[in-house]
């Protein structure tokens, strides 16, 4: 799918995802913004499983629903496991 990730719109058809692997542009926040594009367009299975990369020098804010279960540091980069809660 060529999509505008933080702005999916509704899942639609297809069924929610339970993986998901996000590597955004670092330090502008659209991780964060996918995240709430994906839980509100029903993009995101109960218990889906999210892995995020971002730089390691920013500090997610991650929005109402998600957890970070761990992270782990890969030179500039710090990936980010979280599930949907």
């Amino acid at each position: 799918l060529r999509r505008d990730a933080t702005e999916l719109g509704p899942v639609g058809s297809m069924k929610p995802f339970d993986l998901v692997f996000l590597d955004p542009p670092y330090g502008k926040g659209l991780g964060e913004r996918a995240l709430v594009s994906a839980k509100a367009g029903g993009w995101l299975a109960p218990g889906a499983t999210i892995v995020l990369e971002e730089s390691s020098e920013v500090e997610l804010d991650l929005p109402e629903g998600f957890a970070e279960d761990h992270a782990r540091d890969y030179g500039a980069a710090r990936v980010h496991f979280l599930s949907l809660a």
